[in-house]
């Protein structure tokens, strides 16, 4: 009991329209209080990032990457995601 058994990204892996995107991390198991650390320097649990698709645009990729840490008794834990940004219009056998 107390120990931080697993966290995750919660938030979409593939985007298609341009707009402001969340993503969430959340964890069990862990009472806290908890610390935040995204591979962006935000400290939050929610990190949120604009995104931009443009037509023709080539398809790209970003990894999402933070580190939860329970700050009473050290323990930590870590996620990556992976997200793929690509053009609705621009390669329709890519899905």
């Amino acid at each position: 009991m107390g120990e931080m058994c697993t966290a995750w990204i919660e938030g979409p892996n593939l985007i298609q329209q341009s707009r402001t995107y969340n993503w969430t991390v959340r964890q069990v198991s862990s009472p806290g209080p908890i610390a935040y650390q995204w591979g962006t320097g935000a400290t939050s649990q929610t990190v949120t990032r604009t995104v931009d698709v443009a037509p023709g645009m080539p398809e790209y990729s970003f990894v999402l990457n933070v580190t939860v840490r329970d700050t009473r008794n050290g323990r930590t834990r870590t996620d990556s995601r992976l997200v793929v940004v690509r053009d609705p219009n621009g390669c329709p056998t890519c899905f």
